[in-house]
């Protein structure tokens, strides 16, 4: 996913990807696509790694 993202220069497949290693790692992603993510940049919630 992560590579076709890249590719075509779509940031969609490449948070797709990402949600899929956090899960895999055991964590959960507070966004799924670029406008969950832009979103969470905007709003005033606190954003921890």
């Amino acid at each position: 996913m992560m590579d076709q993202g890249f590719a075509s220069g779509d940031s969609d497949p490449v948070m797709r990807g990402n949600v899929t290693i956090q899960r895999l790692l055991g964590r959960e992603s507070r966004f799924t696509n670029q406008e969950e993510f832009d979103d969470l940049m905007f709003s005033d919630d606190d954003f921890i790694l």
